[in-house]
């Protein structure tokens, strides 16, 4: 294995909760102690049957698919992709623009009074 690999799949797995919830989008998480269960993103029956454990950056499926891994793990099984195409999205995610730092807005009161100067150099044309 490569190092690059190793680094992206070691930050996948330190942000693993991160990952599961940019490829799962609305995945909502039930706390049970050290442990975060969800409704499992790859076994459709209504019972929710995955576990993640951040201390142990690993994720659980007791479905029909009986499985478990990490991040790179995660993403290959959810997209049914191979290693190097999960890896790839593993480097987007980490690679993403930062939303959290937009510019901030701050509301305005609107101009309603306008100053015009007089200058000698507007032709008539442009005074008009």
């Amino acid at each position: 294995m490569k190092q690059k690999e190793t680094d992206w799949q070691e930050k996948g797995d330190a942000a693993l909760q991160s990952v599961i919830e940019y490829c799962c989008q609305g995945i909502t998480w039930e706390k049970r102690g050290k442990v975060l269960q969800a409704k499992c993103p790859f076994y459709s029956a209504g019972e929710t049957r995955f576990y993640l454990w951040p201390e142990k950056k690993c994720w659980i499926c007791f479905g029909d698919i009986h499985t478990r891994g990490g991040a790179l793990q995660f993403i290959q099984r959810l997209r049914g992709c191979g290693r190097a195409a999960a890896q790839e999205e593993l480097e987007k995610f980490f690679t993403r623009p930062d939303f959290s730092r937009r510019a901030k807005t701050e509301k305005v009161s609107p101009v309603t009074d306008y100053v015009f100067e007089e200058n000698e150099s507007f032709s008539e044309y442009e005074l008009k």
